[in-house]
């Protein structure tokens, strides 16, 4: 049996800058499910810290769990807000529609997706979520007085979200069954490297963080001994190297002299 689950959430943290630096901070608003080809839930977080019954026979259950890009950031989110929730979830039971696309040469974006395999308008993926995300799951930029837009702020807008979210599970479950399966996850060889591949980014490595701090610091230093050089040597005109237009005005240019190379290599 299959299960289907994606989370929608907030963070103060762009995502350019990884996800293991955007969980440090996200929240998640939105948790939405299905087993098989079952309802669709959404468990609204805002709304009911409480996780719904259903959602957690589900995780307790040996079904597979099944995400689009959930190796790169849904497994990422839950470890870091939810580990209660992510714990249940055996690392074998985790499977990714998009690295089923990519397997098979096929683009990894849900949207694109739907466009290439002719998904209708009732099963593609809602064109309208990405103005919901920027309004919900982003800080609203700083010449606005609201910096934040919620649930209770904009209520109506919130239940265009919960319809949105579900739009992604019936586009998943679309997709899977349209796309070719012989490199994964029929092939277990495949699969294999891919859940070690995901083992190895969920342990990350260690890092000297002493050794790494030292070499910030003797960096530091070193730019401030080369700042001090260039003042000195342009007489307080520049005072880094950095100022190119001020280094290009100090620097003296000497006339150059012909020189033949005859008359320097002659005894």
């Amino acid at each position: 049996m299959k299960s289907w689950h994606d989370l929608e959430t907030y963070s103060p943290v762009p995502l350019n800058n990884g996800p293991h630096a955007y969980a440090e901070q996200a929240e998640i608003l939105l948790w939405t499910y299905a087993l098989g080809d079952g309802p669709i839930g959404v468990w609204d977080v805002t709304a009911d810290p409480a996780m719904p019954g259903d959602l957690l026979n589900i995780l307790v259950s040996d079904c597979e769990f099944w995400w689009h890009n959930g190796g790169t950031f849904d497994r990422v989110i839950l470890a870091n807000v939810m580990p209660g929730a992510y714990c249940p979830m055996a690392r074998n039971q985790w499977r990714d529609t998009m690295v089923q696309a990519l397997c098979h040469g096929l683009p990894g974006k849900l949207e694109t997706l739907c466009e290439i395999l002719k998904l209708d308008d009732d099963t593609a993926k809602d064109k309208r979520g990405k103005q919901l995300i920027q309004m919900f799951c982003k800080p609203q930029p700083k010449n606005q007085k609201l910096r934040r837009k919620t649930r209770e702020t904009h209520p109506v807008e919130w239940a265009e979200f919960i319809e949105y979210a579900k739009s992604d599970i019936r586009a998943m479950r679309v997709l899977h069954n349209k796309m070719p399966k012989w490199n994964y996850p029929n092939n277990k060889a495949e699969l294999d490297l891919w859940l070690l591949d995901q083992d190895m980014n969920m342990g990350g490595i260690y890092v000297d963080t002493e050794l790494a701090e030292s070499a910030i610091a003797a960096v530091d230093a070193a730019q401030k001994e080369l700042a001090a050089a260039t003042s000195e040597q342009t007489d307080g005109e520049v005072q880094t190297a950095n100022q190119r237009d001020a280094l290009a005005s100090a620097i003296v240019l000497v006339p150059y002299t012909p020189v033949n190379i005859l008359d320097i290599l002659r005894p």
